[in-house]
């Protein structure tokens, strides 16, 4: 259901998309300013699940756990800004190699 997402050599690394690829829901700490400054802006607009810290990460996880109908919201929300997600930057990339 949940997939951590830690930072790495780059914040924005395969993990957050592999499980926007299952259908998992991705788990990134803001890690103060870093997620903002090194992720593409729309991901803040998607249902992603961020925290301020990696240590309220388990408490934020298992509130939404313990509530299925607001668990599913949130997964079939991601799926559905991942897909248009995705169709933007596929016909954007079209799109460059048309012209």
């Amino acid at each position: 259901v949940f997939t951590l997402c830690p930072k790495g050599h780059s914040v924005e690394q395969y993990r957050i998309y592999e499980a926007l690829e299952t259908g998992s829901i991705p788990v990134i700490a803001h890690e103060g300013d870093y997620a903002r400054g090194h992720l593409p802006p729309e991901v803040f607009d998607s249902s992603i699940l961020f925290v301020d810290d990696w240590k309220d990460a388990p408490r934020v996880m298992m509130a939404l756990w313990k509530n299925p109908k607001a668990l599913l919201k949130r997964q079939e929300d991601l799926m559905q800004w991942y897909d248009k997600y995705m169709l933007e930057r596929i016909q954007a990339l079209e799109s460059a190699v048309d012209t």
